[in-house]
């Protein structure tokens, strides 16, 4: 797999259309230079576009926990809000973004094991 990079700027939205497999957890961590804080996240349901997660209401947290239960395809949203105070001092248009993506397997529980 080879990088894949692009020029970003304070306000662009990053969109990544992800298939995601079900019955896994996955952590989704983004992460910037510190004067591009704070990093807007949005989940939206691809079929629909019906948003399933914001982390404006987490206080703009950059690593969300989500449980898969289904395969669905997702789209991931990565806003650069940057605050007030960095805009001024930001004057490179090229920010470097990364974006971690884990999974683990959930465990299923069978009655007879509780």
């Amino acid at each position: 797999m080879h990088p894949k990079h692009t020029s970003v700027d304070i306000m662009d939205t990053l969109i990544y259309n992800v298939a995601f497999t079900g019955n896994r957890d996955y952590i989704i961590s983004f992460c910037a230079d510190q004067m591009y804080y704070p990093l807007k996240i949005r989940l939206f349901e691809a079929e629909t576009m019906k948003l399933l997660f914001d982390n404006a209401t987490s206080d703009y947290k950059e690593s969300i926990t989500v449980r898969i239960n289904n395969t669905q395809k997702i789209i991931m949203e990565l806003t650069l809000l940057a605050d007030k105070s960095n805009k001024e001092k930001i004057s490179k248009k090229d920010v470097c973004v990364g974006m971690i993506l884990q999974w683990r397997k959930i465990k299923l529980t069978r009655v007879n094991d509780l």
